[in-house]
């Protein structure tokens, strides 16, 4: 696979050099050959901790133990959302849970507190559960009230942890909050193949980003799909993911709808019964049925984060007639780069009459479902595959209880798309390539 831009960066560190490790700005944090993925994604948004005793503390990607450090949230803490740690003396946090991967980028933002002076830390790693801890940076200096970002690339294997070290020694503090990292999983975080898949080869069509404050584009990365998530809206923004037939096997479809637990706990969390009475389904925009290859693909797929109110019609016929027959061609040799989602407020659902919101606002239901799909035959390169005369299906269908039970009605070309939503996709490719491929209406 080729290089595609995800998303920009803002803060940059100088390029430094330690034990073989390059420490840089990060150009793109989860593409290249094999496309690492997002594997811890902490924002101590659900840590609670508020003395600075050493503890274990569960937070959204494992277990922690804390020593000199706690979760603050007060208005002196450098933090984007509510929480962020707070470190002093030579407090630490680290990572009490192996990760079994490759391990390209790490980054964390970091700030001195309030007025305390100026602060240093180190960032470490061990491998296999020992205490010998390794330096993945140089020494670092936080001397700004606001959050600055490190950004590390690197290239370690094994069963890693993760340390963040205060080194000064002094009672004056500092602030860590959104440490990420992105690698290579090969043990204990899955072991489907989709791990490697970059879901947004083709382009993040929204610019969404994994930062707390942007919660109307909110990037959600997971190994079976990628998508852009609308706090505002309870729904997504939209959905992307590669479908090959690896992808479809023998596992039963899980029926275990459920609440995204990673979201942050001041966002509105859609429930499993949030749809209840309203006359719309719990519309996949990532299908069940695309994710059979392990029980736990099927599962991510009925998370509320990847489903929309959809009019049962809407869902269960055309919706589910455009799904059946893209893994007709999935499986007769070809793979597909896909990407669906919503435009728009009100819809038609069982009950009759237009609804243009459940739980008193929190959700929006959409005017309209969109989806994008790239066919290709199977092989390797995709993206230098893809030519004047790559198959493009775009479909826009009304979110009605009314609609017809034939996809091909509602075909359009991907400009109308982009027109309607804002959104720019297949920004990887070149510009003439791309220009065609956005004005092709399908007539298979």
């Amino acid at each position: 696979m080729l290089k595609a831009k995800f998303f920009g960066y803002i803060t940059i560190l100088s390029l430094l050099s330690l034990n073989g490790i390059a420490c840089k700005k990060a150009e793109n944090p989860a593409v290249n050959e094999r496309s690492p993925i997002q594997i811890i994604n902490e924002n101590f948004e659900k840590g609670t901790k508020s003395s600075y005793a050493e503890a274990e503390l569960q937070l959204n990607s494992g277990s922690w133990i804390f020593n000199d450090a706690l979760i603050g949230n007060l208005a002196s803490d450098a933090k984007n959302g509510l929480n962020a740690v707070r470190l002093r003396n030579n407090g630490y946090i680290y990572s009490n849970f192996k990760t079994s991967a490759t391990i390209k980028y790490v980054s964390l933002k970091y700030a001195k507190y309030g007025d305390d002076a100026d602060g240093k830390f180190i960032v470490l790693y061990s491998v296999a559960g020992d205490d010998d801890w390794k330096a993945l940076s140089d020494t670092i200096l936080a001397n700004n009230v606001s959050l600055n970002k490190l950004e590390l690339k690197l290239n370690i294997s094994g069963e890693i942890r993760f340390k963040i070290l205060k080194v000064d020694g002094n009672s004056n503090r500092i602030n860590i909050d959104d440490f990420l990292v992105t690698g290579l999983t090969t043990g204990s975080q899955g072991s489907s193949s989709n791990q490697t898949v970059n879901h947004i080869l083709l382009g993040n069509p929204s610019n969404a980003t994994y930062d707390i404050v942007n919660f109307e584009n909110y990037l959600l990365e997971q190994p079976y799909y990628i998508s852009s998530y609308n706090s505002s809206k309870g729904i997504p923004n939209w959905v992307s993911w590669h479908l090959e037939e690896k992808d479809l096997g023998t596992a039963k479809r899980q029926d275990d709808f459920r609440a995204n637990t990673l979201l942050p706990n001041n966002w509105f969390i859609v429930q499993s019964s949030s749809y209840s009475g309203s006359g719309f389904d719990r519309g996949h925009m990532c299908p069940s049925a695309d994710r059979t290859s392990t029980t736990e693909a099927n599962s991510a797929t009925f998370l509320m984060t990847n489903m929309v109110p959809q009019a049962p019609r809407n869902n269960q016929v055309v919706w589910a007639n455009l799904e059946d027959y893209t893994r007709t061609l999935v499986k007769a040799g070809n793979e597909a780069y896909i990407i669906s989602g919503t435009f728009g407020s009100g819809g038609t659902g069982s009950q009759g009459g237009i609804t243009y919101s459940l739980q008193s606002g929190k959700i929006t239901v959409p005017n309209a479902v969109w989806k994008i799909i790239l066919v290709l035959p199977l092989g390797d390169d995709d993206l230098s595959r893809i030519n004047n005369n790559t198959r493009i299906i775009a479909v826009f269908i009304p979110n009605e209880n009314s609609v017809g039970n034939n996809w091909r009605d509602y075909r359009t070309n991907i400009k109308t798309i982009e027109s309607k939503t804002g959104y720019q996709f297949l920004s990887v490719l070149s510009a003439n390539l791309r220009n065609i491929l956005l004005e092709k209406i399908d007539n298979q």
